[in-house]
């Protein structure tokens, strides 16, 4: 699974616990819902997303990349002269 959809994934499941937790736990879990949100908001914004930098770091994502920034070569082959 990659480190994108894992990030998904973590804040979709933060949001619904929020949720949840507020109506039946306590209603101060709300704020877990604005966490997300802002963690979203900062990574529209500029590009990184800190929690797919703290997931990047677990065992199983070691060598894989969020895919913020992709860069692509432009090689010149033979059947465009």
């Amino acid at each position: 699974m990659s480190v994108l959809r894992q990030v998904h994934l973590v804040a979709a499941s933060m949001v619904f616990f929020a949720f949840f937790g507020a109506h039946f736990i306590h209603p101060n879990l709300i704020y877990l819902a604005l966490l997300v949100g802002v963690g979203l908001t900062i990574s529209g914004s500029t590009g990184v997303c800190p929690m797919a930098l703290l997931l990047e770091r677990l065992p199983w994502n070691k060598g894989k990349s969020y895919g913020g920034e992709v860069k692509v070569e432009v090689t010149k082959s033979s059947c465009c002269r």
